[in-house]
C-alpha cells in the first residue's frame, strides 16, 4: 500500500530584518515604516538585526532601540553605497553597527554600546564612509574599527569612551580623517594606527583619561597628527613610524607626553606640560624637533640613542630636567633654543659628536652638563644668571670646543675634570663668581694662539693690574692662571665681539639686552677706575 504524506514547510524565526535590494522590508510586518522605498522609520524597539541590502536611502531609528544577544550584528550593510543610519540605540551585539564592502555612507547620530567585539566596525574596501556624532562607549574591543583597505573614511565628533581603542584603523586603511571627537577612559587607546594605515589627518580631538592618546605603530608613515589636546593619558602621543607630521599638539598631566621612537618626523610647535617625561626621542634619526614648549616637566626632553637630530628654537621652562640626552646619542645639533628656570639645563651623558650652538641658558641651577661626552661643540651660546655651573664637563668628555659664548653671572663659569685636550677660547666670562676651575691633571688649550687669542675674564685686570696691552692686539701680555696645564696665555683685554650667526628673534632680543648691560658695566667700572 502506498501512503501519502503531507509534509509542511516548517519555517524557523527569521533571525534579521531585512531592507532588501527591491526595497521592501522582511519580514512585512516589522515595525519600520517604509515610505516609498526610500526613507525607513523605526516605529518600535526591537530585539533583532537589520541586514540592508539596498542603496540609496535612509534608516532612521527615531530613538528606538535594537538589541541583541552578542553573537549577531546590530545592523549590517554590505555591498551598498549612499545609505544614511541615524539615530538608533544598539546594545549587546558582537558588532553594533557593521559595513562590508560599502561606500559613501553616513553613521550619524547614533548610541552603540556593549557589543561583544565593535561599535561601529568597517571592513573589505568600506571606502569614504562619513561617521559623526555617535556615542560609542563600553564596547569590549573597539569603538570603531577599520580594517582590510578601508581608506578615505572621515570620523568626526564622536564620543568614544571605556572601549579597549576608542578608534583603530589597520590592514592598509589609508587617508582617513579623524576630527572634533572626544576619546575618555579607554583602557587601551584613543587612536591607535598600526599595519601601513598611514597618510591620515587626526586633529582638533580632544584626549582625557585614556592609557594612551595616540598611538601611531608598525609601518603606517605619513600621519599629520595636529591641534589635538591631550591631558591626564598615561601617553598623550605614541609615534613608532616614519615620516609623521606631529604639530601644534597640547599635552599635559600624562606620564609620557610626546614620544618618538622612529625615524624621518617631525615635531614642531608642541606644547607639554605637568608630564614626568615631556618629549622622548629614542633609537630616532634624521628628524627635526622645533619650536617646541616644555614646562613644569620632570624631564622636559629625554634623547636617548638618537643620531642627526635637527633641535631648534625649542622653549624649556621650569623643568627638573629640562633636556636630558644618554645612549650615546650622536651628531645632534642643538641650535637656538631658550632654557631657563630648570633645575638642569643641559644634561648630556655618554653621548659625542654633538652641536650646541646660539642657545639662551639663563636662571636654571645648572647651565651645561657634560659627562663622558667627546667631541663637542659648544659656540656662541648665553649662558647667564645661572646658580650654579654655566658649563660643566666631567669624565673624559674630551676634545671639546668651546668658543664664543657669553659666560655672565654664574655661580662658576666653567669647572673641568677628568677631561683634556679641549680648546676654550673667544669666550667672554664675565662677573662669575669664580670664572672657572681647572684641574692640574688635566691639559687643556685657553686660547687659539697670538693674534687669534684667549678669552675674555672680566677679572683680568683686578688679578693683574700691571698687565698691558700687546702692540694694539688687544691681547693682555700676562697668562691668565686657572692651573697647571689650564692657562690662557693671550687674554683678551676687552670683551670679545661675539656674534650670533644667525638666531631667533627671541632669543636675539636676549642676547642684545644682555651684551649692552655688560657693555655698559665695563664701562662705568673703567669711568669709576
Amino acid at each position: 500500500m502506498i501512503m501519502s504524506l503531507n509534509i509542511q514547510e516548517v519555517r524557523a524565526e527569521v533571525p534579521a530584518i531585512f531592507i532588501r535590494a527591491d526595497g521592501l522590508v522582511d519580514p512585512a510586518d516589522s515595525p519600520i515604516q517604509n515610505s516609498l522605498n526610500m526613507t525607513y522609520r523605526f516605529t518600535a524597539d526591537m530585539a533583532k538585526s537589520i541586514v540592508v541590502q539596498r542603496s540609496n536611502i535612509v534608516i532612521d531609528g527615531a530613538g528606538y532601540s535594537l538589541t541583541g544577544t552578542g553573537t549577531e550584528e546590530g545592523i549590517s550593510l554590505t555591498g551598498v553605497s549612499n545609505v544614511t543610519v541615524g539615530n538608533v540605540t544598539l546594545s549587546n551585539f558582537e558588532n553594533g553597527i557593521c559595513l562590508f564592502s560599502s561606500v559613501n555612507n553616513t553613521i550619524l547620530e547614533n548610541h552603540v554600546t556593549g557589543s561583544d567585539y565593535s561599535g561601529i566596525y568597517l571592513s573589505d574596501c568600506s571606502t569614504n564612509n562619513s561617521i559623526s556624532r555617535n556615542q560609542v562607549e563600553d564596547n569590549s574591543y573597539y569603538g570603531i574599527y577599520v580594517t582590510l583597505f578601508s581608506t578615505s573614511n572621515s570620523m568626526s565628533e564622536n564620543f568614544l569612551a571605556r572601549n579597549d581603542d576608542g578608534i583603530r584603523l589597520e590592514r592598509e586603511s589609508n587617508s582617513s580623517k579623524i576630527f572634533g571627537n572626544t576619546f575618555a577612559e579607554n583602557r587601551l587607546d584613543g587612536i591607535f594606527l598600526s599595519d601601513f594605515s598611514g597618510n591620515c589627518e587626526i586633529y582638533d580631538n580632544t584626549f582625557r583619561n585614556n592609557s594612551e592618546g595616540v598611538e601611531v605603530s608598525n609601518v603606517s608613515p605619513q600621519n599629520y597628527i595636529h591641534g589635538n589636546n591631550l591631558t591626564d593619558n598615561g601617553y598623550g602621543l605614541f609615534v613608532n613610524a616614519d615620516s609623521n607630521i606631529i604639530l601644534a599638539n597640547n599635552v599635559t598631566n600624562s606620564e609620557w607626553g610626546i614620544l618618538i621612537s622612529y625615524d624621518n618626523n617631525t615635531v614642531s610647535e608642541n606644547r607639554v606640560t605637568h608630564c614626568n617625561w615631556g618629549f622622548v626621542i629614542s633609537q630616532v634619526a634624521n628628524s627635526t624637533v622645533s619650536r617646541n614648549k616644555a614646562s613644569e616637566n620632570n624631564y622636559g626632553f629625554n634623547m636617548y640613542g638618537a643620531a642627526r637630530i635637527n633641535f631648534s628654537e625649542n622653549v624649556l621652562t621650569d623643568n627638573s630636567r629640562a633636556f636630558y640626552m644618554e645612549g650615546q646619542s650622536e651628531s645632534n645639533n642643538f641650535y637656538a633654543n631658550t632654557l631657563t628656570g630648570n633645575d638642569f639645563a643641559f644634561s648630556i651623558i655618554d653621548s659625542s659628536y654633538n652641536i650646541l650652538s646660539n642657545n639662551i641658558v639663563t636662571n636654571n641651577a645648572e647651565g651645561i652638563h657634560l659627562f663622558d661626552s667627546a667631541f663637542t661643540q659648544v659656540i656662541s651660546n648665553v649662558i647667564t644668571n645661572n646658580n650654579a655651573t654655566a658649563i660643566d664637563i666631567r669624565y673624559y668628555s674630551n676634545n671639546t670646543i668651546i668658543t664664543d659664548n657669553l659666560i655672565a653671572n654664574n655661580n662658576l663659569g666653567i669647572f673641568l675634570n677628568a677631561s683634556s685636550e679641549n680648546m676654550i677660547y673667544h669666550n667672554n666670562f664675565i662677573d662669575n663668581t669664580q670664572q672657572a676651575v681647572a684641574s692640574n691633571r688635566d691639559t687643556n688649550s685657553w686660547d687659539d694662539g697670538f693674534p687669534s687669542g684667549g678669552n675674555y675674564w672680566s677679572d683680568y685686570m683686578s688679578k693683574y693690574p700691571n698687565a698691558t696691552e700687546i702692540d694694539n692686539s688687544g691681547i693682555g701680555d700676562t697668562a691668565y692662571y686657572l692651573a697647571d696645564n689650564n692657562i690662557d696665555h693671550y687674554p683678551f683685554m676687552n670683551s670679545y665681539p661675539v656674534i650670533p650667526e644667525s638666531i631667533s628673534l627671541l632669543t636675539f632680543s636676549a642676547f642684545i639686552a644682555i651684551t649692552l648691560l655688560i657693555t655698559f658695566v665695563i664701562r662705568r667700572r673703567r669711568e669709576d677706575a
